[in-house]
């Protein structure tokens, strides 16, 4: 073999290993709890940011028609 092959052989080898290395640390340690509300569908978790986002727009309005009636 050249020395090229070898050097080739060593670093696909390597990069293989790194590759499996970086898996393994995506999964986590076995046996850890899943957050509170993990189970939600994305779908869930986008109508809660509307309708909070909607909730805090409500707020702002009423604030400002309070200020502009107190004037």
């Amino acid at each position: 073999m050249t020395r090229l092959a070898i050097k080739a052989g060593r670093r696909l080898q390597e990069g293989f290993l790194s590759g499996l290395a970086d898996i393994v640390s995506v999964m986590g340690p076995p046996g850890r709890r899943p957050l509170p509300g993990a189970g939600r569908t994305a779908a869930d978790a986008l109508r809660g940011d509307w309708e909070r986002l909607g909730g805090d727009m409500r707020k702002a309005v009423d604030q400002v028609k309070t200020a502009r009636g107190a004037r």
